[in-house]
């Protein structure tokens, strides 16, 4: 599975872990995972967006 990707650009990546001892992950889990993917990305390009129009003074 990629990571998060929004406009053809790769924002992370997101691993999926079950324990040797479960069953595998079902088509229905996949499919889960990719909306949740999606959903990261487009927040993730949100924020860098807001973060663009709103630069930050540092502060120390």
């Amino acid at each position: 599975m990629r990571g998060p990707a929004l406009r053809g650009r790769t924002l992370g990546v997101l691993t999926f872990l079950r324990a040797a001892c479960r069953k595998p992950f079902e088509r229905e889990d996949v499919v889960y995972a990719e909306a949740v993917a999606s959903r990261v990305a487009a927040e993730l390009d949100l924020a860098d967006a807001y973060a663009l129009q709103h630069p930050r003074t540092p502060t120390f």
